[in-house]
C-alpha cells in the first residue's frame, strides 16, 4: 500500500480541516509550540488546521515515511477549554486521554479497524532529558486492509493546550519502527520542552 493511503487512513475525518505545508519549522500560533520538519528522522509531510469549520480542534502536524511504513500525527487543541493546566495529571487531561482511546475502539466498532486490541496503558517520560515531561500511553494492535499494526496514544498538556499524538506502524517492521518511535518520542519531548513545575 502507497504511503498516500495510509496518509488518508490517518486523516480520516480531515475532510473539514484546511490542509497546509509548512516552510521549514512551523510554529503554533497560540502555543508558540515549534514542530521541525522532521522529528527522529521521520519527516514532516503536512499539517491541518481544523479552527475555522471547527474551533477547538486546533491543528495537527503530520509526520510519516514509506520504509518501515509509519505515520505520526500530532494534534495540538483546546476543545474550547479556557485553562488547561501543565502536564497530565489534571482531570481534563485524562478525560482528553480516555476519548482518544475510546475514538479507536469506536473505529474497530464501525469497522474501520479490524480486531482492534487494548494492549495496555500506562505513562512513560518523553525522552531522556533532564527535566523531561510525562505523557499518558495507550498501547493498540489492530488490522488495517494492508495487514497488522500497532499503533500507540500519548497525551498531555503544555502551554495551556492539549497535545496528543497517534503513531502507528506495521507490525512486521516492528523493530525499526520502535527505534524511530523512541527519536520522534525524543523530539516530541524537545518541542514541548522541560516541565518548569
Amino acid at each position: 500500500m502507497c504511503l498516500c493511503l495510509w496518509l488518508g487512513l490517518a486523516a480520516a475525518g480531515s475532510a473539514d480541516a484546511q490542509m497546509f505545508y509548512p516552510a521549514g519549522p512551523y510554529t503554533h500560533p497560540e502555543s508558540q509550540l515549534v514542530f521541525p520538519d522532521s522529528l527522529g528522522g521521520i519527516p514532516r509531510v503536512s499539517a491541518y488546521d481544523y479552527e475555522p469549520q471547527n474551533p477547538g480542534l486546533g491543528v495537527s502536524i503530520k509526520y510519516a515515511i514509506e520504509t518501515p511504513r509509519i505515520f505520526a500525527d500530532v494534534y495540538v487543541f483546546k476543545q474550547g477549554l479556557l485553562r488547561i493546566p501543565e502536564g497530565v495529571d489534571d482531570p481534563a487531561v485524562q478525560r482528553m486521554f480516555d476519548s482518544a482511546v475510546a475514538d479507536i475502539h469506536t473505529m474497530g466498532a464501525v469497522g474501520r479497524y479490524a480486531d482492534v486490541i487494548l494492549i495496555a496503558t500506562d505513562s512513560i517520560t518523553l525522552g531522556e532529558s533532564p527535566g523531561a515531561r510525562r505523557a499518558l500511553r495507550a498501547r493498540f494492535a489492530y488490522t488495517l486492509a494492508e495487514g497488522p499494526v500497532y499503533s500507540h496514544v500519548y497525551a498531555l498538556a503544555v502551554h495551556n493546550h492539549f497535545v496528543k499524538l497517534r503513531f502507528t506502524y506495521r507490525k512486521d517492521q516492528g523493530e525499526e519502527a520502535v527505534r524511530l518511535l523512541a527519536g520522534f518520542l525524543e523530539g516530541l519531548g524537545a518541542v514541548v520542552g522541560p516541565n518548569l513545575q
